[in-house]
Protein backbone atom coordinates (compact mmCIF):
# COMPACT_ATOMS: atom_id res chain seq x y z
CA UNK A 1 0.00 0.00 0.00
CA UNK A 2 1.37 3.54 -1.01
CA UNK A 3 2.75 5.72 2.35
CA UNK A 4 2.07 9.33 2.04
CA UNK A 5 5.87 9.32 2.33
CA UNK A 6 5.81 7.76 -1.25
CA UNK A 7 3.34 10.42 -2.70
CA UNK A 8 5.80 12.88 -1.37
CA UNK A 9 8.54 11.24 -3.23
CA UNK A 10 6.28 10.73 -6.47
CA UNK A 11 5.88 14.57 -5.89
CA UNK A 12 9.33 15.62 -5.24
CA UNK A 13 10.18 13.63 -8.85
CA UNK A 14 7.49 15.34 -10.80
CA UNK A 15 8.06 19.16 -9.10
CA UNK A 16 11.53 18.66 -7.44
CA UNK A 17 11.49 20.74 -4.22
CA UNK A 18 14.91 22.93 -4.89
CA UNK A 19 12.96 24.60 -7.94
CA UNK A 20 10.87 26.22 -5.54
CA UNK A 21 11.83 29.90 -4.79
CA UNK A 22 13.04 30.97 -1.43
CA UNK A 23 9.91 32.10 -0.07
CA UNK A 24 7.76 29.09 -0.99
CA UNK A 25 6.77 26.11 1.52
CA UNK A 26 6.53 22.91 -0.41
CA UNK A 27 6.35 19.71 0.95
CA UNK A 28 4.58 17.76 3.75
CA UNK A 29 2.69 20.04 5.74
CA UNK A 30 0.14 18.40 7.78
CA UNK A 31 0.31 14.66 8.62
CA UNK A 32 3.03 11.91 8.55
CA UNK A 33 4.90 10.40 6.23
CA UNK A 34 3.93 6.71 6.94
CA UNK A 35 0.12 7.10 6.59
CA UNK A 36 -1.36 4.90 4.19
CA UNK A 37 -2.96 6.54 1.17
CA UNK A 38 -5.91 4.53 -0.58
CA UNK A 39 -7.36 7.50 -1.97
CA UNK A 40 -6.48 11.35 -2.34
CA UNK A 41 -7.80 14.63 -3.94
CA UNK A 42 -5.69 17.42 -5.80
CA UNK A 43 -6.82 20.57 -5.34
CA UNK A 44 -5.23 24.61 -6.04
CA UNK A 45 -6.16 25.87 -2.16
CA UNK A 46 -6.46 23.48 0.58
CA UNK A 47 -9.80 24.87 2.02
CA UNK A 48 -12.53 23.94 4.79
CA UNK A 49 -14.74 22.61 1.24
CA UNK A 50 -11.92 20.54 0.02
CA UNK A 51 -11.06 18.84 3.65
CA UNK A 52 -15.23 18.21 3.41
CA UNK A 53 -14.81 17.04 -0.16
CA UNK A 54 -11.91 14.94 0.61
CA UNK A 55 -13.73 13.38 4.16
CA UNK A 56 -16.86 12.14 1.46
CA UNK A 57 -14.30 10.27 -0.52
CA UNK A 58 -12.01 8.76 2.07
CA UNK A 59 -9.29 10.28 1.30
CA UNK A 60 -6.24 9.86 3.04
CA UNK A 61 -3.92 12.76 1.58
CA UNK A 62 -4.61 15.74 -0.13
CA UNK A 63 -2.10 17.32 -2.61
CA UNK A 64 -2.67 21.09 -2.98
CA UNK A 65 -0.77 23.80 -5.25
CA UNK A 66 -0.78 26.76 -2.36
CA UNK A 67 0.73 26.00 0.53
CA UNK A 68 -2.06 26.44 3.83
CA UNK A 69 1.21 27.67 5.40
CA UNK A 70 3.59 30.17 4.37
CA UNK A 71 4.45 31.99 7.00
CA UNK A 72 5.61 31.24 10.46
CA UNK A 73 2.71 29.44 12.27
CA UNK A 74 2.71 30.88 16.00
CA UNK A 75 -0.21 29.64 16.69
CA UNK A 76 -3.22 26.86 15.47
CA UNK A 77 -6.44 28.04 16.26
CA UNK A 78 -9.73 26.44 15.32
CA UNK A 79 -11.66 29.32 15.37
CA UNK A 80 -9.57 31.14 12.53
CA UNK A 81 -9.47 30.64 9.11
CA UNK A 82 -6.48 28.41 8.06
CA UNK A 83 -6.05 27.11 12.19
CA UNK A 84 -9.82 25.56 11.54
CA UNK A 85 -8.38 23.77 8.44
CA UNK A 86 -5.42 22.76 10.34
CA UNK A 87 -7.33 20.98 12.68
CA UNK A 88 -10.10 19.42 10.24
CA UNK A 89 -7.04 17.85 8.77
CA UNK A 90 -5.68 16.77 12.48
CA UNK A 91 -9.23 15.36 13.14
CA UNK A 92 -9.82 13.23 9.91
CA UNK A 93 -5.90 12.04 10.33
CA UNK A 94 -5.48 13.60 6.85
CA UNK A 95 -2.11 14.60 5.85
CA UNK A 96 -1.41 17.03 3.30
CA UNK A 97 1.28 17.81 0.38
CA UNK A 98 1.91 21.07 -1.26
CA UNK A 99 3.65 22.43 -4.51
CA UNK A 100 3.41 25.39 -5.77
CA UNK A 101 6.43 27.74 -7.50
CA UNK A 102 8.22 24.33 -7.87
CA UNK A 103 5.46 22.80 -9.49
CA UNK A 104 4.89 26.13 -11.72
CA UNK A 105 8.32 25.99 -13.14
CA UNK A 106 8.27 22.28 -13.66
CA UNK A 107 8.56 20.60 -16.97
CA UNK A 108 4.95 19.57 -17.63
CA UNK A 109 3.92 21.61 -14.60
CA UNK A 110 1.31 24.77 -14.32
CA UNK A 111 2.51 26.86 -16.77
CA UNK A 112 3.22 24.32 -19.46
CA UNK A 113 -0.66 23.27 -19.04
CA UNK A 114 -1.37 26.43 -18.97
CA UNK A 115 0.50 27.35 -22.26
CA UNK A 116 -1.21 24.02 -24.28
CA UNK A 117 -4.67 25.00 -22.44
CA UNK A 118 -4.74 28.79 -24.49
CA UNK A 119 -2.65 27.42 -27.70
CA UNK A 120 0.49 28.46 -27.45
CA UNK A 121 2.60 27.17 -29.96
CA UNK A 122 6.39 26.35 -29.94
CA UNK A 123 5.97 26.78 -26.28
CA UNK A 124 9.71 27.72 -24.44
CA UNK A 125 10.61 28.83 -21.19
CA UNK A 126 12.28 32.42 -21.51
CA UNK A 127 12.90 32.66 -17.34
CA UNK A 128 11.78 29.53 -15.33
CA UNK A 129 7.93 31.45 -14.35
CA UNK A 130 7.23 32.24 -17.96
CA UNK A 131 5.81 30.07 -21.55
CA UNK A 132 6.33 32.17 -24.58
CA UNK A 133 5.38 31.07 -28.18
CA UNK A 134 3.10 31.93 -30.78
CA UNK A 135 -0.44 33.18 -30.25
CA UNK A 136 -2.04 34.90 -33.42
CA UNK A 137 -5.51 37.15 -33.30
CA UNK A 138 -6.33 40.33 -32.36
CA UNK A 139 -6.68 40.74 -28.42
CA UNK A 140 -9.89 40.93 -27.92
CA UNK A 141 -10.36 37.48 -30.04
CA UNK A 142 -7.70 36.08 -27.43
CA UNK A 143 -9.13 36.92 -24.79
CA UNK A 144 -12.40 35.43 -25.47
CA UNK A 145 -10.44 31.90 -26.78
CA UNK A 146 -9.04 32.37 -23.24
CA UNK A 147 -12.15 32.08 -21.60
CA UNK A 148 -13.36 29.65 -23.15
CA UNK A 149 -10.29 27.47 -22.98
CA UNK A 150 -10.31 28.23 -19.03
CA UNK A 151 -14.22 27.91 -18.35
CA UNK A 152 -13.89 31.75 -16.91
CA UNK A 153 -14.23 35.54 -17.48
CA UNK A 154 -11.00 37.02 -18.62
CA UNK A 155 -10.12 41.10 -18.57
CA UNK A 156 -8.14 42.59 -21.52
CA UNK A 157 -5.68 45.74 -21.30
CA UNK A 158 -4.94 47.16 -24.76
CA UNK A 159 -6.62 47.85 -27.54
CA UNK A 160 -9.10 45.28 -28.41
CA UNK A 161 -8.34 45.32 -32.34
CA UNK A 162 -4.14 44.93 -30.88
CA UNK A 163 -2.90 42.32 -33.78
CA UNK A 164 -0.61 39.56 -31.34
CA UNK A 165 1.33 36.77 -32.81
CA UNK A 166 3.93 36.32 -29.75
CA UNK A 167 2.66 35.84 -26.31
CA UNK A 168 3.86 34.80 -23.02
CA UNK A 169 2.20 33.43 -20.10
CA UNK A 170 2.23 33.05 -15.91
CA UNK A 171 -0.08 31.71 -14.42
CA UNK A 172 -1.34 33.08 -10.85
CA UNK A 173 -0.28 36.58 -9.94
CA UNK A 174 2.40 37.00 -12.62
CA UNK A 175 3.36 40.71 -12.58
CA UNK A 176 6.73 39.97 -11.07
CA UNK A 177 7.59 38.14 -14.50
CA UNK A 178 6.39 41.87 -16.86
CA UNK A 179 9.81 42.69 -17.38
CA UNK A 180 11.09 39.11 -19.04
CA UNK A 181 7.85 38.30 -21.09
CA UNK A 182 8.92 41.85 -22.42
CA UNK A 183 12.75 41.11 -23.29
CA UNK A 184 11.06 37.90 -25.24
CA UNK A 185 9.76 39.73 -27.42
CA UNK A 186 6.19 39.13 -26.71
CA UNK A 187 2.96 41.25 -27.21
CA UNK A 188 1.08 40.16 -24.85
CA UNK A 189 1.19 38.86 -21.36
CA UNK A 190 -1.37 35.95 -20.22
CA UNK A 191 -2.31 35.81 -16.27
CA UNK A 192 -4.15 35.36 -13.55
CA UNK A 193 -4.07 38.66 -11.84
CA UNK A 194 -1.95 42.09 -11.97
CA UNK A 195 -2.59 44.80 -9.54
CA UNK A 196 -2.89 48.60 -11.25
CA UNK A 197 0.33 49.38 -10.93
CA UNK A 198 1.40 46.19 -12.95
CA UNK A 199 -1.35 46.63 -15.86
CA UNK A 200 0.63 50.39 -16.21
CA UNK A 201 3.81 48.82 -16.55
CA UNK A 202 2.60 46.26 -18.83
CA UNK A 203 1.19 49.08 -21.00
CA UNK A 204 4.10 50.77 -20.66
CA UNK A 205 6.44 47.75 -21.63
CA UNK A 206 4.20 48.11 -25.28
CA UNK A 207 2.79 44.71 -23.80
CA UNK A 208 -1.26 44.28 -24.00
CA UNK A 209 -2.24 41.83 -20.96
CA UNK A 210 -4.89 39.21 -20.39
CA UNK A 211 -6.36 38.34 -16.86
CA UNK A 212 -8.10 35.13 -16.36
CA UNK A 213 -8.55 34.66 -12.89
CA UNK A 214 -5.71 32.93 -10.63
CA UNK A 215 -7.24 30.24 -9.42
CA UNK A 216 -8.86 29.63 -13.54
CA UNK A 217 -5.09 29.86 -14.31
CA UNK A 218 -3.98 27.35 -12.08
CA UNK A 219 -6.63 24.60 -11.78
CA UNK A 220 -5.74 23.30 -15.19
CA UNK A 221 -2.59 21.25 -13.93
CA UNK A 222 -4.97 19.21 -11.98
CA UNK A 223 -5.70 17.14 -14.78
CA UNK A 224 -2.31 16.61 -16.28
CA UNK A 225 -0.89 15.95 -12.41
CA UNK A 226 -3.86 13.60 -11.64
CA UNK A 227 -3.34 11.46 -14.83
CA UNK A 228 0.54 11.58 -14.26
CA UNK A 229 0.18 10.60 -10.48
CA UNK A 230 -2.43 7.77 -11.34
CA UNK A 231 0.41 6.36 -13.94
CA UNK A 232 2.94 6.18 -11.34
CA UNK A 233 0.77 4.37 -9.02
CA UNK A 234 -0.33 1.56 -11.42
CA UNK A 235 2.72 1.18 -12.67
CA UNK A 236 4.31 0.35 -9.06
CA UNK A 237 1.07 -1.61 -8.24
CA UNK A 238 -0.57 0.60 -5.58
CA UNK A 239 -3.94 0.14 -4.77
CA UNK A 240 -4.50 3.97 -4.89
CA UNK A 241 -7.23 6.37 -6.36
CA UNK A 242 -6.35 9.93 -7.39
CA UNK A 243 -9.29 12.55 -7.82
CA UNK A 244 -9.40 16.37 -8.38
CA UNK A 245 -11.22 18.53 -6.33
CA UNK A 246 -14.48 20.36 -7.73
CA UNK A 247 -14.76 22.70 -4.90
CA UNK A 248 -14.11 26.33 -6.03
CA UNK A 249 -12.27 28.59 -3.21
CA UNK A 250 -14.07 31.69 -3.94
CA UNK A 251 -17.29 30.16 -4.47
Amino acid sequence: MAKVGDMLNIMNEIAPPELAEDWDNPGLLVGRADADVECMLLCVDATGAVVAEARELGAQLIISHHPLMFRATKHVRDDEPEGHVICELIRADMSLIAAHTNLDMAPGGVNDALAEAVGLTDAYAPAPLIRAGGLTGTLEDIARRVERALDTRALYYGPADAWIERAALCSGAGGSELMDAARCGAQLFITGELKHSEIILARQLGLCAICAGHFETERVVLSHLARGLQTRLDALQYKAKVFVSRAHPLM
